[in-house]
């Protein structure tokens, strides 16, 4: 009797598994922590390329900053709220990073509209749990300044 062990085959721009991972919670403190100081460009220039890799892909958005190791994802919105306050009471580390978040946001609500012409489109949680993290972001915290009632008003436009 003959065996035939079964392995996977190797093709060029095919993934014989497929791993996702978003920003954690954990991950983007200790990116904060890292880029405080003054003078550390290059950690600031990781924080900067870490907010908008994440706010500027949905899916990448609405994996991120959830509680690690739970079976269905749940964001933790607590712990992304005081990430968040961490960076806007350094003042000069939320004037480098601002600029960087506010585009990023923007850039992927637009990616989000144009996946989802209408709203109806948008059935499960899981597509919907970036908008949350953007909500809690300092990029919604004062909606009376223009960027921030444009991203509101995005978001609006999408699930209305």
């Amino acid at each position: 009797e003959e065996v035939v062990l079964l392995q996977p085959v190797v093709q060029p721009g095919v993934a014989s598994s497929v791993g996702f991972s978003g920003l954690a919670v954990e991950h983007l403190s200790e990116l904060i922590r890292a880029a405080s100081p003054e003078g550390q460009s290059e950690a600031q220039e990781h924080l900067c390329n870490a907010l908008a890799a994440t706010f500027s892909t949905p899916a990448l958005l609405n994996a991120s900053f959830c509680f690690p190791g739970l079976y269905r994802p749940r964001l933790d919105a607590g712990g992304l709220l005081n990430v968040f306050n961490g960076i806007v009471n350094n003042t000069d580390l939320y004037e480098r990073v601002e600029v960087h978040l506010i585009q990023a946001t923007i850039h992927g609500l637009t990616r989000l509209a144009i996946d989802h012409v209408d709203a109806t489109s948008l059935v499960h949680r899981d597509q919907l749990r970036g908008m949350a993290s953007i909500l809690l972001s300092p990029v919604c915290a004062d909606p009376g300044l223009p960027q921030s009632y444009e991203v509101i008003a995005k978001i609006i436009r999408l699930v209305a």
